[in-house]
């Protein structure tokens, strides 16, 4: 008897309209989660604040003109508090997570040009300024 009374009691409630609109409703909110957001969206829900959007170069042995800075494409340079991390602008356009890069500030000096902050990027060393 419980049972029967229990099933009834949720087949009222869930045919109930109101209820319905605040189910779907609820599920809407629920829906909208990282898989919606772009990758720029899920470091600014994560806290992280865009600071500049950078050209990073690194050292490439061009066989005609022998060592040379060359351009290697732009970083968007995220903070949250003293942390700073940089991330291919290319990147946060996507539905996915982006790779975080920690970035290391101090005085660099490579081949004649100076740089105040750097990634290591698959294996690369990108030098920037910001």
């Amino acid at each position: 008897m419980k049972r029967v009374f229990f099933v009834l009691l949720m087949c009222t409630i869930f045919s109930n309209p109101l209820f319905a609109n605040i189910y779907d409703k609820t599920n809407e909110m629920c829906n909208q989660s990282s898989e919606n957001k772009s990758a720029k969206e899920m470091l600014l829900d994560e806290g992280w604040e865009e600071y500049a959007v950078v050209s990073a170069y690194y050292k490439s042995n061009n066989w005609r003109d022998g060592d040379v800075m060359a351009h290697y494409g732009a970083f968007t340079i995220f903070c949250k508090r003293d942390l700073i991390v940089a991330v291919k602008s290319s990147d946060l356009k996507y539905k996915s997570p982006a790779t975080k890069h920690s970035v290391r500030k101090g005085n660099y000096r490579v081949l004649g040009e100076s740089y105040n902050a750097r990634i290591s990027f698959h294996g690369d060393a990108l030098y920037f300024n910001f």
